[in-house]
């Protein structure tokens, strides 16, 4: 675990050997249930699902792991991914989010 990282934990959480956690990556095996428009989500109550982490995985910065989660043996997750599928063993998994520039016309 690095700096200002969690693991919040409701039903079941699983970490292999020779897990590294990057700073700031969260780890939930639960979600806040919102189907009732007309009711806080607050008063819901909790989707749960187990998180499984294999051995020998690299997690990085700013990753956010929900429940559902399953990473396989010998990953690298790169910063700020969110993680709630499966990922086959010896995988990379990254965030290619492509930043887009637009002009502004003020008329």
């Amino acid at each position: 675990m690095n700096s200002y990282s969690s693991i919040t934990v409701k039903n079941n959480v699983q970490i292999g050997y020779n897990v590294m956690f990057g700073e700031n990556v969260h780890v939930y095996d639960h979600n806040h249930i919102f189907t009732n428009k007309t009711m806080p989500f607050s008063r819901q109550g909790y989707k749960l699902k187990k998180v499984s982490i294999g051995d020998n995985c690299w997690i990085g910065t700013g990753t956010v792991i929900l429940g559902g989660a399953q990473i396989g043996n010998n990953c690298v997750v790169g910063a700020n991914c969110i993680i709630d599928f499966h990922i086959p063993d010896n995988s990379i998994v990254k965030n290619n989010s492509e930043l887009r520039i637009e002009k502004i016309n003020f008329k």
